[in-house]
């Protein structure tokens, strides 16, 4: 499963392949959280993609709904990449899964984003928990992203220290049904310190 960025799937593709896996799907609940640091990161004049925006458009620093990006007031249904698109970069992704989520029905934007410690880890933990329900006894592999790696950590385990989590990290879990689960790899880089990454 990936979340639908072109980044997401194209890192799915290579662990598809390692692992001999034919398809990856696209599940939107895992999608970056659609915060107010994600908008300015694109949508505000002079974004570079760095998070939370430019020096000059930080969060709280106001921005006239005229100098947005077109698409940043629109819904996710306008700028989520779909699988067909994700196709283009992917032959893997498989255009016959329907994602867990409903967010690309949702009215997230820049006038009403999602926050982390609310929204964004309500719509993870609930979408790990439905994939494992689909999968009991089978392990999953989720490509998502660093903020909602490290929200999915502290949203499945109930705990609220974790070890430094940087980009490519990876995580491990034990679900348990009812309860918090088990984290037994957290943050774990040691591939990417590998590659020279």
């Amino acid at each position: 499963y990936a979340s639908p960025f072109i980044r997401t799937v194209e890192t799915a593709e290579e662990a598809a392949k390692a692992l001999g896996l034919t398809d990856i799907f696209v599940e939107d609940g895992v999608v970056e959280s659609l915060c107010e640091e994600w908008f300015r990161s694109w949508a505000v004049p002079g974004a570079d993609t760095a998070w939370g925006g430019p020096p000059h458009s930080r969060p709280g620093v106001h921005v006239p709904t005229e100098d947005l990006h077109p698409l940043a007031t629109a819904g996710p249904s306008h700028w989520l990449l779909t699988p067909s698109s994700l196709q283009s970069y992917s032959p893997f992704v498989s255009t016959e899964y329907t994602p867990i989520s409903g967010i690309r029905r949702n009215t997230i934007n820049w006038h009403a984003p999602e926050t982390m410690e609310t929204s964004t880890a309500a719509r993870l933990r609930d979408t790990l928990h439905a994939l494992h329900d689909r999968h009991p006894d089978e392990t999953i592999l989720v490509i998502t992203h660093g903020g909602p790696a490290t929200g999915l950590y502290y949203s499945l385990t109930g705990l609220d220290e974790m070890p430094f989590s940087a980009y490519t990290s990876l995580f491990a879990y034990h679900p348990k049904k009812g309860s918090p689960w088990e984290c037994v790899i957290a943050g774990c880089n040691k591939h990417a310190d590998d590659e020279g990454l």
